[in-house]
């Protein structure tokens, strides 16, 4: 965000987020609602995603909590995102 921030200014940042904690929220009542993460299948810990415009919202369910672990811009090499 504060890339983001620098680049393209403040309105721009409070969008982006806001729709992305949009789609986060949804979580609570479709947890299983994201795609696989194929990137990350190689941890064997069920990394899934949501998208939100340019971002991927990755996450993985333990029980009955939600961790969200990486907000990834999906313009930048999906193969940084290696875990």
């Amino acid at each position: 965000m504060e890339y983001l921030h620098r680049e393209a200014g403040p309105q721009v940042v409070a969008r982006v987020r806001s729709g992305i904690l949009d789609e986060a929220e949804r979580l609570k009542e479709f947890p299983r609602g994201g795609q696989e993460e194929e990137y990350l299948s190689h941890l064997g810990k069920g990394h899934r995603r949501i998208v939100q415009g340019n971002y991927k919202v990755i996450y993985r369910i333990e029980g009955e909590t939600i961790y969200v672990t990486d907000i990834f811009d999906t313009r930048r090499n999906p193969a940084k995102m290696s875990g």
